[in-house]
This record gives structure tokens, sequence and C-alpha cells, in this order.
């Protein structure tokens, strides 16, 4: 019965794009997405740290481009989707994660 209820929220075929990717809580979203099947973007702003959750979902068989993104930048995200389009079709799932903490960043104490 379980493997029923499980099946219905199966994401296969799908395209996620993760804003805040390369994050915390952004990067939990990216795994548990690709975990149901979904091909995911990883945007952040910092690529590096965008890298390592892609990689991960790589490492596991998953679908997923690192890309770096500024959400307050139109531009920048333009050319994200553009990125992610090339990659790996239209989206399908947006989640926006992306967030700026102050207490993490020493120039805004």
């Amino acid at each position: 019965m379980a493997e029923d209820v499980f099946a219905a929220f199966r994401l296969n075929g799908k395209t996620a794009l993760v804003t805040g990717g390369g994050g915390l809580l952004g990067g939990s979203f990216c795994r548990t997405l690709a975990g149901a099947g979904a091909s995911v973007a990883v945007l952040d702003l910092d690529e590096s740290r965008a890298g390592v959750v892609a990689a991960q979902i790589r490492g596991e068989g998953g679908a997923a481009p690192a890309i770096a993104a500024d959400v307050t930048d139109a531009e920048s995200l333009g050319r994200a989707l553009a990125s992610v389009r090339s990659a790996l079709g239209e989206v399908e799932i947006l989640v926006n994660g992306a967030a700026h903490d102050p207490k993490f960043d020493p120039a805004h104490r």
C-alpha cells in the first residue's frame, strides 16, 4: 500500500529549478526533488556551492547542472534560464529558495 502512495509523488521526467540551491535548505530541496526522480537545476549566487550539491545528485545517478545566478539581476536570471533549458528542457517545478541572511554576512552586521 505504501508503495502506491509514494508512486503518486514520483517526478520522473520533470525538470525542477531551485534558486539558492547551494544553501542548507536549497540543497535539501534539490536532493529531495532528485530523489523523487526530477532533473534539478541547482542555481546559486556561488557556483561552487551549487556545484557541490549538483555533484552529490549526479553521484546518485541524477541529472543536475550547477548554474551561477543572481536572483536580483534580470539578465543573470535570463542567462541562467537559457542554460537550464539547454541542459534539461523546460522548467516545470520552481523552488524559490534564495535568501540573504545578514547574520551570516559580516558586511551587513
